[in-house]
């Protein structure tokens, strides 16, 4: 017989979901350190006036340490990893290390595997419907043109929600 694991034992559920949440938010701390001191290294570079391929490559850099922040924040507010901006962290930090390695010095077999890569990306981001999770009021609301069409609405189409419950909250 199959028992509901949220209803089993929820005192001990209740002290793991505070440690993994007081766990997430140090690593949120760590991280955003992270981006402060790459952030002050990028601002040296730029005074110091050097190579233009290493000031992009750190501004992506951040920018991927912005989307690691992100997940960790929606981790936080829903205990779900946002599968979409994982794919985007994904995606932006491949074109990263294109960018620094230069396309065009790069041989044709990592560019088709960088390809593939880039499209299984984009079909994952587009199928990533893992199940769908619990819509609340207010979380996570979709962008303005999706929200004014009724025919992309997610009950219209089908689609599930991008989130992969890893532990749902007990609230």
């Amino acid at each position: 017989m199959l028992t509901n694991v949220q209803l089993t034992h929820p005192v001990p559920r209740k002290y793991l979901e505070l440690t993994q949440d007081v766990i997430i938010f140090a690593l949120t701390i760590v991280l955003f350190a992270a981006m402060v001191m790459k952030l002050f290294h990028l601002c040296r570079l730029m005074l110091e006036g050097v190579d233009f391929s290493l000031v992009v490559g750190d501004i992506l850099f951040i920018l991927v340490l912005l989307e690691f922040f992100r997940l960790l924040l929606i981790y936080l507010e829903e205990h779900r990893v946002s599968v979409e901006t994982m794919v985007e962290v994904g995606v932006v930090s491949t074109l990263r290390e294109v960018i620094l390695r230069g396309a065009l010095h790069v041989p044709w077999q990592q560019s088709l595997v960088v390809c593939t890569f880039m499209l299984t990306l984009s079909i994952v981001l587009r199928y990533s419907g893992i199940r769908p999770g619990p819509r609340q009021n207010g979380a996570r609301s979709r962008s303005g043109s999706e929200a004014s069409n009724p025919e992309r609405t997610a009950e219209n189409t089908g689609a599930l929600d991008n989130t992969i419950c890893i532990w749902p909250a007990s609230r």
